[in-house]
This record gives C-alpha cells, sequence and structure tokens, in this order.
C-alpha cells in the first residue's frame, strides 16, 4: 500500500480561510456531504458559517442561514461578506420546525449550501414559561437520528450541504473519557463527514485595544482527507476572518510574493511598504486579492473549487 495519501476529488464550498481550506485536504467543505463545526461560546462558529456562506453567494450559490439562536446580527454578517439581501434567513421556534425547513428546502433542490447555528439551541417543542416544564437531558438526541438519515440522504441526493454549529458542553455525569462533549448525540458526529473544532488561542490587541483573537481550527474527522491537521484563523471584529493576512503569509511561504528591500511585490504589482501596507493594498484592491487566492489554490490544492454555478 502506498504511503502517499491523496485525497479525492470532490466538489466543495470554500471556507473563506485558505488556511483551513488547506487543513481540510480537499479545498473546503465537501459539497452533498454534512459537517459540524463545534467549540466553546466566542471560539468563531457563527463567524465560519458566515464566511461559507458569503464565500458561496460570491460564486452563484443559494444559501440558507437557519438562525436557532435568534442573534444574528445583520451588521456583522455583512462585515463577514454575506449579501443579505440574497440569503434565505430562517428563525424557527422548535427543533422539529427547524428540522423540517431544512428538510424542506434541501428536498427542493433550490438551495446549495445551509448553515445551522446552532444544535445546541435546538428543542423539542416550543417552550413555556412554566416552571414544571422541565424536559429531561436528551430529548433533542432522540429526535435527530431519524431527521439526520433523512437530511443525509436528501443532500446527496440535490448536492447540498449542510453545516451545523455546536458547543462544548461538560458532561452530565464524570467518569472516564474526555469531560466535554456536544450535544446532538452521536448520531451527528457518524452523519458528518467533517468535523471543526474551533478553540481560542490568544487575543488580538492594538494599543492595548482588543480587536480580535487568533483561533486554532482542528479537522477532528474528515471522510476525505486526512483527519486532525490544523490551521490558525485570525478573526478581526470589524472584518471577520482575516483573509488578506493569510493570504499574504501563504504568497511569501511559497516565493509568489516577493519582498524586494522593504517593498512586497506580486508579479510586477507593487503591493506597497511591509506586510501592513501589502494588507491594506488587497483590503482596497479585492480583486488583485482572489487573483492571488486562485494562484495559490491552482499550487496548493489537488483542484480549485467549484465553479461559478451557471
Amino acid at each position: 500500500m502506498s504511503s502517499n495519501f491523496r485525497p479525492m476529488r470532490v466538489e466543495v464550498f470554500p471556507t473563506g480561510s485558505l488556511n483551513l481550506d488547506l487543513a481540510l485536504g480537499v479545498g473546503g467543505i465537501p459539497r452533498g456531504r454534512m459537517a459540524e463545526i463545534y467549540g466553546p461560546p466566542a471560539s468563531g462558529k457563527t463567524t465560519l458559517g458566515l464566511s461559507l456562506i458569503a464565500e458561496a453567494q460570491r460564486r452563484g450559490f443559494s444559501t440558507l442561514f437557519v438562525d436557532v439562536e435568534h442573534s444574528l446580527d445583520p451588521a456583522y454578517a455583512k462585515t463577514c461578506g454575506v449579501d443579505l439581501d440574497d440569503v434565505l434567513l430562517a428563525q424557527p421556534q422548535t427543533g422539529i420546525a427547524a428540522l423540517q425547513i431544512i428538510k424542506e428546502m434541501v428536498a427542493s433542490g433550490n438551495v446549495d449550501l445551509v448553515v445551522m447555528d446552532s444544535l445546541a439551541a435546538l428543542s423539542p417543542r416550543a417552550e413555556g414559561p412554566s416552571p414544571r416544564r422541565n424536559l429531561p437531558p436528551g430529548r433533542v438526541s432522540q429526535i435527530l437520528p431519524t431527521a439526520l438519515r433523512e437530511l443525509s440522504l436528501a443532500c446527496i441526493r440535490n448536492s447540498a450541504s449542510l453545516v451545523f454549529t455546536n458547543q462544548l458542553r461538560t458532561r452530565l455525569r464524570s467518569g472516564y473519557g474526555p469531560p466535554e462533549t456536544t450535544p446532538g448525540g452521536l448520531s451527528v458526529k457518524f452523519h458528518a463527514a467533517v468535523r471543526i473544532s474551533l478553540k481560542t488561542k490568544k487575543i488580538l490587541r492594538k494599543n492595548e485595544e482588543v480587536i480580535g483573537s487568533q483561533i486554532e481550527a482542528l479537522v477532528t474527522k474528515n471522510t476525505l482527507g486526512r483527519a486532525f491537521r490544523s490551521a490558525i484563523l485570525n478573526l478581526v471584529y470589524n472584518i471577520g476572518i482575516s483573509k488578506n493576512s493569510e493570504l499574504l503569509r501563504l504568497g511569501l511561504r511559497e516565493k509568489i510574493i516577493t519582498q524586494r528591500g522593504a517593498q512586497v511585490w506580486f508579479g510586477e504589482r507593487n503591493l506597497g511598504t511591509g506586510r501592513r501596507g501589502a494588507e491594506k493594498f488587497f483590503h482596497e484592491n479585492p480583486v488583485v486579492a482572489r487573483e492571488l487566492e486562485q494562484v495559490l489554490r491552482n499550487k496548493l490544492l489537488p483542484r480549485p473549487p467549484m465553479s461559478m454555478r451557471d
């Protein structure tokens, strides 16, 4: 058996982070499959989901954001690149309603990418103010296995991707094994073709002011490539995922971008003085940034992501 592992060639939705796309091995979240993004609070789960939607929209694909938490900030979604006029938004009251909406939309063939935020917020029924209505633990896990089997088949048949965000929770009973788990039971782990764990590594500051955080994304399951690869993402509050810093770092590493003295060059194009000048140039010239991204993808990935939808 050859020791050289070659990932399968599949259509993917880029995540918006080239570092993470490289860690996944195939260039993004596979089309026609399910994926789970999980981590503790404020680790960038919703940001990564919004970034996925923005990348899909840029390529002409239809998207649906299921806001189970009812916490979507339209201004921040726009900051992450989401076209609010072009994305479908659902804010169901119960878990069953959320799963039914996703099933109908995927089965209709009118949506290519669905992001549900989040599994941890699913409730099996509408919860009233009565103090006697205490739902036993695990009720959501009981409604998911059948629903996920149906959704998995619908995704395959209609070439749609379904991405769940999820939270880390402390186990109800202490014992052997890790002290933390994710809501939804084992069925979510089984049906997800890709699972990505997010964890905050450090806080980013500028002049003593907090401007974002550095996140480590670990691919804990990958049925289409190597698992347990990691990527570092910078999440900046007024930008989202800092794509330009990733492109600059990878471009310098691959010698596609060169530095002559203090000047940074992309071919015969002067990007400015120093790395900050180059990042500013990319921010003001997104067409050039996408050109560099395409060059890097062609060199580092087995194949480029999906072309524009017809």
